[in-house]
């Protein structure tokens, strides 16, 4: 089997790679769009690949044909997408700063559901069957995806300012998904679980902030992304500081 490494530009490309045994990678192919990529999610069977861009649509590249076509449309642009899984049905998710979210059968133009948002969409996940969207405003709204998506709850955020990225973790002996980390533009991530066994489960810590400068003053970085660790439920952040930072939420380190 193939490893293969797909990335979206500002250069409104989108680009595959082949990454070999050894670590080296080679170009394989690209697609472009008609403005900046801003997300990217794999079909479960690695086959298609989905695009969202800022010129308001959402594309499916088919990597062993090479075509691609568009699937999704908002009238503004399209900030997440994501594929989901379900055991009775398949779709695209798409959430835009049109302030809605969107459910595709990518084999019809018109979206299977539509959802309106509070605000604009500014980060999601999806883990089955579980959704979660944060929006402008500080807006947390987490969907249940069983048999067909739903509002399940909205939660005001735990950070004080933009969201900038969340990630579903899952329950260490269920593996069910069970909550979140939302990280914002202030150097700072929440874990948050739906359900809380304990009060002190949730809690903020800072991170990719520097230690202090002249003046008493701290030179504070957004939190671009966050990844956990599918075996041992550890997470990864990386910020604008052009760090990676790894923590274990449990432990609370």
């Amino acid at each position: 089997p193939s490893t293969f490494l797909i990335a979206g530009s500002w250069d409104n490309n989108v680009r595959c790679w082949e990454v070999q045994a050894n670590g080296q990678t080679v170009p394989k192919a690209q697609q472009t769009h008609t403005g900046p990529v801003l997300d990217i999610a794999w079909s479960d069977d690695g086959t298609k690949v989905f695009t969202a861009s800022c010129d308001k649509t959402a594309k499916m590249w088919d990597l062993n044909t090479n075509q691609s076509v568009q699937v999704a449309q908002h009238d503004a642009p399209v900030k997440t997408v994501h594929w989901v899984k379900a055991p009775n049905y398949t779709c695209l998710m798409t959430t835009s700063w049109d302030k809605t979210v969107k459910f595709w059968d990518t084999r019809t133009p018109n979206p299977m559901m539509n959802i309106t948002l509070p605000e604009r969409a500014y980060c999601a996940d999806v883990m089955y069957p579980m959704a979660v969207v944060g929006t402008a405003g500080r807006g947390v709204i987490i969907y249940q995806l069983e048999n067909q998506p739903s509002e399940f709850k909205r939660i005001e955020s735990p950070l004080k300012y933009q969201h900038r990225c969340v990630q579903i973790f899952r329950d260490k002996k269920t593996n069910a998904p069970t909550g979140f980390a939302l990280g914002s533009i202030e150097g700072r991530v929440a874990i948050h679980y739906v359900n809380p066994q304990n009060p002190k489960d949730n809690f903020t810590f800072k991170c990719h902030r520097s230690n202090g400068t002249t003046g008493g003053y701290q030179d504070i970085f957004a939190v671009n992304n966050i990844a956990f660790h599918p075996v041992h439920g550890t997470l990864a952040t990386v910020g604008s500081d052009g760090r990676f930072s790894f923590w274990d939420k449990d432990a609370q380190q």
